[in-house]
């Protein structure tokens, strides 16, 4: 007998060497499983550690990072061809990204600190190429969906019944916090409405989620969360079909109206919607002019902010608008500073995992083409999202874009078992 079975001496042998054939088995579904729990605890986290203040959703992405670098070295198992494909090509929407953003920073003289934000897709990429080969746990990511969806109201409630916040979410930003919002409610929908008969028991659960972060989503006053809203309709049908298309049209309708009266009434007056929209419009157009002045490689960040402080000294750019560093709008910001170059690595972050996402849609049953849908609705509402606000330029964006991306096409390629 080996050291394992010296614990059952005592016993008859027959007896022994079935407890020893049975704590070796369940060592090894343990050795088996740890990989998969522990990643799929930290990528869970980021969504949870997005509403809530110090919530570190950047380290845990760190984390599931050396945890795959882990596994590298140790050796995990080899996946099948389709799957390594996907990863892949995820893989490589997220490198493209952060070498365009990099090599932008790089040929405008900017800082190395102006690289935080898309290295986070690197650290992603490399995940992915792990996360995709070790099984996740659907459940448990479940939970902490919705577990993030109660974090966004639970902090919501505190910032404006004991913060007196018009509106919710300063810690990191109202708009992003209402964007990443109803980007939780949107998945919960999808997958409320997508997941077979046999996950019925987290449906309850789910139409908790979707209530809670959207209700957190409105609150936060963001009119940028309401064109995330806008992609409801379009997952509706490409989801769950054109039989449910009218049963489903009521839960839609009822999302919608809520996000848009909510986020209207949440906005603190008329004169406040006037200055936001009239400075979102100045900053489209001055961002526009300076795209127009260096189309190919744009004129960097520096080079953003000295240009829009002289239109405001010469009076085409209001002070409101010139003491954004941005251009409100992620496509504009990124032709504007990186000219199309930047446009191109935008794009890739957006239509690849679109494209991968419709494409497993279209391939995939049951819970996996539920996750599938999940992936479409968040990169779909990011996409959205970015006409009104940098939402990837800013690191909650990120975080949250990188991890939910990494989480849904894992289990969209992932056979679903029993308790997964």
């Amino acid at each position: 007998m080996g050291p394992a079975s010296s614990y059952f001496g005592v016993l008859p042998p027959e007896i022994g060497a079935a407890a020893t054939k049975l704590q070796s088995e369940l060592m090894r579904k343990f050795n088996e499983s740890l990989p998969g729990s522990t990643l799929t605890v930290c990528l869970g986290l980021i969504w949870v550690g997005s509403f809530i203040p110090q919530g570190y959703p950047a380290a845990w992405l760190a984390i599931a990072m050396f945890m795959s670098l882990g596994l590298l070295v140790a050796g995990v198992p080899r996946v099948n061809e389709e799957a390594s494909r996907y990863a892949a090509w995820l893989a490589a929407s997220f490198v493209c990204y952060a070498l365009v953003y990099g090599l932008g920073v790089m040929v405008h003289g900017g800082s190395f600190r102006e690289m935080d934000k898309p290295i986070r897709f690197v650290v992603a990429a490399i995940v992915v190429l792990v996360a995709v080969r070790v099984p996740l746990r659907a459940s448990w990511l479940i939970a902490l969906l919705v577990a993030a969806a109660g974090a966004a109201l639970g902090y919501a409630v505190y910032d404006r019944l004991v913060n007196n916040e018009a509106r919710v979410g300063m810690f990191v930003n109202p708009i992003q916090f209402g964007v990443m919002a109803v980007v939780v409610s949107l998945m919960c929908v999808v997958l409320l409405m997508g997941l077979p008969a046999r996950w019925a028991r987290y449906k309850p659960w789910l139409w908790i989620g979707t209530a809670a972060a959207l209700l957190a989503g409105m609150l936060s006053g963001s009119l940028t969360a309401t064109l995330a809203v806008l992609s409801l309709p379009f997952l509706v049908f490409f989801v769950w079909g054109r039989g449910r298309l009218r049963r489903s049209a009521v839960v839609v309708s009822l999302l919608a109206l809520m996000t848009i009266v909510g986020v209207t009434g949440a906005r603190v007056s008329m004169a406040d919607r006037i200055t936001s929209n009239t400075a979102r419009l100045e900053n489209f157009s001055s961002a526009w002019g300076l795209f127009l002045s260096s189309p190919l490689i744009g004129v960097g960040r520096d080079r953003f902010i000295k240009l829009r402080e002289a239109e405001r000294a010469s009076g085409s750019l209001s002070a409101y608008a010139s003491s954004f560093n941005v251009a409100h709008n992620e496509y504009l910001d990124a032709l504007a500073k990186r000219g199309l170059l930047g446009i191109s690595g935008v794009l890739a972050l957006f239509l690849i995992p679109g494209w991968l996402f419709a494409s497993l849609m279209r391939t995939r049953r049951g819970s996996e083409r539920a996750w599938a849908g999940a992936g479409l609705a968040a990169t779909a509402a990011f996409a959205l999202a970015s006409l009104t606000q940098n939402v990837i330029t800013h690191g909650s964006g990120s975080n949250m874009l990188a991890g939910t991306l990494v989480v849904c096409l894992c289990l969209a390629l992932q056979r679903p078992t029993e308790g997964s």
